[in-house]
């Protein structure tokens, strides 16, 4: 695969929220990085440029506070609390020192619309990371401009089943089944645990396109997706 052996990676880290360690936190991804596990992460870029580890486009569920997190620049995001714990939102840069290198980073950049600024923003950033790591995007657009534009790192597709709040039928169809594949030419497919079906898994293996499954959550689903795919990205266990 691009990373050595099946990968198994904690998304968002190592987090348990009833312990106080939340998702996309320092101390979920160093405590998967202690553990060993390839790590899994989110990156948005705020309002003043700076790229930031988070999951949602709107802070509530994770903050209680109101807004997205584009439109907020970092000095206002960092007043707030992750999970009513004493973590903050992180810069990704903050993150790369936390890890160090110890253990790989898959990194899903979000961006809905056309790719440009985040993508130019995280690949000048990386440029001193002397870690493993391997980007994702459910944009395909996104997985088109870091293939054409920053060809030395290795970047794949997102996909699932459903695409919620997407009107477009036609393009959710497209999402759906990586219609875009062949504009975008990802080199990994990172497809929902539940969509994973013979069909797919036969025609990543044709295309030489690893495959890993997200999300897993129990160990039957753990036991399902090593017997299917190359990786599997978790949460809630300890494969």
């Amino acid at each position: 695969m691009l990373l050595k052996g099946y990968q198994k990676v904690a998304h968002r880290g190592l987090h348990a929220a009833g312990k106080g360690v939340p998702e996309n936190s320092l101390p979920a991804f160093r405590a998967a990085a202690e553990a060993g596990y390839a790590i899994e992460l989110d990156v948005h870029r705020a309002a003043d440029g700076t790229l930031v580890v988070f999951h949602d486009h709107d802070l509530r569920r994770m903050t209680g506070a109101r807004g997205t997190v584009e439109r907020m620049d970092f000095r206002s995001l960092r007043r707030l609390r992750l999970g009513g714990t004493a973590c903050t939102i992180p810069l990704l840069r903050e993150v790369l020192e936390c890890v160090g290198g110890r253990v790989p980073l898959l990194i899903e950049l979000k961006n809905g619309g056309l790719p440009g600024a985040l993508e130019r923003t995280l690949v000048r950033e990386l440029a001193g990371y002397r870690g493993p790591v391997i980007l994702e995007s459910f944009n395909p657009l996104t997985v088109w401009w870091l293939r054409r534009n920053a060809p030395h790192l290795v970047c794949g597709q997102l996909a699932c089943r459903k695409y919620e709040g997407l009107r477009d039928g036609l393009r959710a169809y497209a999402l759906r089944h990586m219609l875009f594949n062949c504009v975008s030419r990802p080199q990994f497919v990172a497809y929902e645990l539940g969509g994973i079906t013979e069909k797919l898994r036969l025609k990543c293996r044709r295309k030489k396109l690893p495959l890993l499954a997200w999300t897993v959550r129990t160990p039957e689903e753990g036991r399902l997706a090593r017997a299917r795919c190359d990786g599997m990205i978790f949460e809630a266990i300890r494969p």
